[in-house]
């Protein structure tokens, strides 16, 4: 992740610290001890249970970003600085979240209650363009496959 452990454990507390009710969904390799302060932990697989819930909050740009990012559920993004996007990519993110910048060398629980006071208070119209643009799928075919013949397009291409 690009952060210390006991930062981004202390970032996560923070967040399940709000008087919200937030389900942790934890990474399926994840093996943490500090989940036990968490309130409710989803261990399924996301595929299985990613239409269960209303509303996301997301830190971190990943495979999951991506099938989220494809639903069309409301996302608070925080974005705690740890991927370098290319500038177009990061301006579909942002068309598609509702995108927080968080500096961790300032007061967590100041920043995330702004967010999400700024989230409440914004006229929500966002354009899922990202998924079209960065979402690789076709119909029975593995990631494998698919990745495959991308490679091959590019090289051929030049």
């Amino acid at each position: 992740r690009d952060i210390d452990d006991k930062d981004y454990i202390d970032w996560q507390n923070k967040l399940m610290d709000l008087d919200f009710d937030i389900t942790y969904k934890a990474h399926p390799k994840n093996k943490q001890s500090h989940e036990h302060n968490y309130k409710k932990v989803e261990r399924k697989n996301l595929k299985q249970v990613f239409n269960e819930f209303d509303f996301y909050i997301l830190d971190y740009m990943s495979t999951s970003f991506s099938i989220i990012c494809a639903t069309d559920k409301p996302i608070l993004y925080f974005n705690l600085g740890l991927r370098n996007m290319n500038k177009d990519a990061l301006k579909f993110v942002k068309d598609r979240v509702f995108c927080v910048d968080i500096d961790l060398n300032d007061s967590l629980e100041k920043q995330i209650n702004k967010g999400i006071n700024l989230y409440n208070n914004k006229i929500h119209n966002f354009t899922n363009n990202y998924t079209n643009k960065y979402c690789l799928s076709e119909e029975n075919v593995s990631e494998i496959d698919l990745l495959e013949k991308n490679i091959k397009e590019l090289i051929y291409a030049n």
